[in-house]
């Protein structure tokens, strides 16, 4: 007997292979971009004329260029469809990976550029999808697949890291270009994967997805913005695009510093990220495990939220105590407030991960179920502000030191954390008189008839 599968969730398992294959390429392109661009710098300074690639500044630009793209995304959408959307956007950021195998002067900031925009794009696309091919019975079963199935990319692209740089210092030429042939293979199966993703009919009826001009999808996006339950969803947000920063870049790079814990030092910056993707996975798992009876009731999301917000409040405290502040900035012989402890550095990034998968998937699985007549305009503004406040904490990591991120991070995820509670709340609200609105009317019309009928 045939298994018989869900054409939505075929395709949310498909949009989800196709992010593992083309993230797995491009964070790890990400991931080794600063040795890279010391490397070129190294063999092609003298043909420049002195100019360099910046890995920092260009970072800087992926990140403002990515949230200017959220502006545009919708209408990309609106004109394309989410499937169209996302394949050229895919194929945009696997072209851009050759300025890494043929250099030049300005390619590195062409590569930001290119990345940036079309990485919004791919990211509200794929929302959208997961919205279109979801209703309330599925969503948080097909989120929850979406984000176990692309956070193994954590896992592969940190594994390759450590198997291919092993004791590399410096990334030759022949070691780059092979490299990054391998990731390009690599996401081209993700395009693959993305191509076989059909066409269906909106799942949910009552909002059904409508085909809207780019004029008044940006309309759309912008009453939405300003509604109290999206501006209460972007405080969450804004810690998001802070932490995001943390735990893919600064908090690694402060295990890598750190000489307290030996020569392997770097080795473990690399099992930290592998055990965050680990995190993820199991957070995902454990999602997958609640029943759908209690998984759709609104104060399980609100549970399961912030179980995700404690996890991470033990993250900043513990990470506080056990790294030097100064440990992010470079190498460093500074002693932490406490020994530190390579068992509770990993412990860390496992709570971290365990937590984001919490919290991102029940983000997602809100803005696809509630806003799901308009969820590209909801996905791009989720992820503007994301966007912004993670271009921010980039700039002012070289100011601020571990114990400064931490204060930050707890700050900043309280007030998420009631912000997005208090959303819940509304939602809750809502739906409540919704529902005694419609009980009315069934009762009206139950006395009209038996009126009639007498």
């Amino acid at each position: 007997m045939a298994i018989k599968i869900d054409p939505g969730t075929l395709n949310v398992v498909l949009i989800g292979i196709g992010f593992l294959f083309l993230f797995s390429a491009n964070n790890t392109a990400v991931s080794i971009e600063a040795m890279v661009v010391s490397s070129v710098n190294t063999e092609f300074g003298l043909d420049w004329e002195g100019n360099s690639w910046d890995a920092f500044s260009a970072l800087s630009i992926y990140m403002l260029i990515f949230g200017i793209g959220n502006l545009i995304a919708p209408m990309m959408i609106e004109i394309l469809g989410p499937k169209m959307s996302v394949l050229i956007s895919g194929i945009s950021i696997w072209a851009s990976n050759l300025l890494f195998i043929i250099p030049f002067k300005s390619g590195l900031i062409l590569n930001s550029l290119i990345g940036g925009f079309f990485g919004a794009i791919v990211w509200t696309g794929q929302g959208t999808i997961l919205a279109v091919n979801s209703d309330a019975s599925n969503i948080t079963l097909n989120s929850s697949l979406f984000w176990i199935i692309y956070q193994l990319n954590r896992v592969i692209g940190n594994g390759f890291i450590m198997f291919e740089f092993d004791g590399v210092e410096v990334i030759e030429t022949e070691t780059r270009v092979k490299t990054f042939l391998l990731l390009m293979t690599c996401a081209s199966f993700g395009l693959l994967s993305m191509s076989f993703i059909k066409d269906v009919k909106s799942k949910n009826e009552d909002a059904p997805v409508r085909k809207a001009s780019p004029i008044q999808a940006m309309k759309s996006m912008a009453t939405l913005a300003k509604s109290k339950e999206m501006m209460l969803i972007s405080v969450m947000s804004f810690y998001l695009g802070i932490v995001i920063p943390y735990y893919s870049g600064i908090y690694g790079t402060a295990i890598g510093f750190t000489r307290e814990l030996g020569t392997d030092r770097k080795k473990y910056s690399g099992e930290a990220g592998i055990i965050f993707g680990i995190g993820e996975i199991i957070g995902c798992c454990v999602l997958l495990g609640i029943p759908s009876k209690y998984s759709s009731q609104i104060y399980c999301k609100k549970i399961v939220m912030f179980i995700g917000y404690l996890f991470h409040m033990f993250s900043f405290v513990a990470s506080y105590f056990n790294l030097p502040a100064h440990s992010s900035w470079g190498e460093t012989d500074e002693a932490a407030i406490m020994h530190t402890s390579l068992g509770l550095a990993l412990t860390v990034s496992f709570m971290l991960g365990v937590g984001d998968a919490f919290i991102q998937a029940q983000i997602w699985t809100l803005l696809s179920s509630y806003y799901k007549g308009q969820s590209s305009a909801a996905f791009a503004i989720f992820l503007l502000v994301e966007c912004m406040s993670a271009a921010a904490t980039f700039f002012y990591s070289n100011f601020v030191d571990m114990h400064g991120h931490s204060y930050i991070l707890i700050i900043t995820g309280t007030l998420g954390i009631i912000a997005i509670l208090k959303a819940y709340s509304m939602m809750q609200q809502e739906k409540k008189e919704d529902e005694e609105s419609n009980k009315k009317d069934v009762n009206f019309n139950l006395e009209t008839y038996s009126s009639s009928v007498i």
